[in-house]
């Protein structure tokens, strides 16, 4: 999976980084331009603004039981999105300024499409 990460990140270009997510938190995989500590932030911080996304839909009115099927965060220093990706995952992707908005989304797709049973996250037993 870190390879098929990779392979999207040097497609993208634009110091692009990439973490596959559980719904939860967990950092599955990612590219080698992160750490691992800056894999787990992405990882928690991704969880947690899917949830504020969530909440914040709600409170707008919004149906509960839909699902989040994407995030766009625009920085003046780069671009943050995070896109569904397979039952109970999700896939965070940064990019510098310059990358295009449209193609990023549309390759993120793709990715999702292909392999998204790949992605997946089985949900924990209690406990665990």
């Amino acid at each position: 999976m870190t390879l098929l990460l990779e392979q999207f990140a040097a497609e993208i270009g634009h110091s692009t980084r990439a973490v596959l997510v559980s719904r939860d938190g967990l950092a599955r995989c990612a590219t080698k331009l992160l750490d691992q500590d800056g894999t787990d932030r992405v990882a928690a911080a991704s969880s947690t603004v899917l949830s504020a996304c969530r909440a914040l839909a709600e409170c707008l009115g919004s149906d509960s039981t839909q699902e989040t099927r994407q995030i766009v965060i625009e920085r003046h220093d780069c671009m943050i999105y995070t896109m569904a990706a397979g039952q109970g995952s999700l896939l965070t992707v940064l990019t510098g300024p310059g990358a295009d908005p449209g193609m990023v989304a549309h390759k993120m797709t793709l990715l999702v499409q292909q392999v998204g049973r790949h992605l997946a996250t089985p949900d924990r037993a209690e406990g665990e």
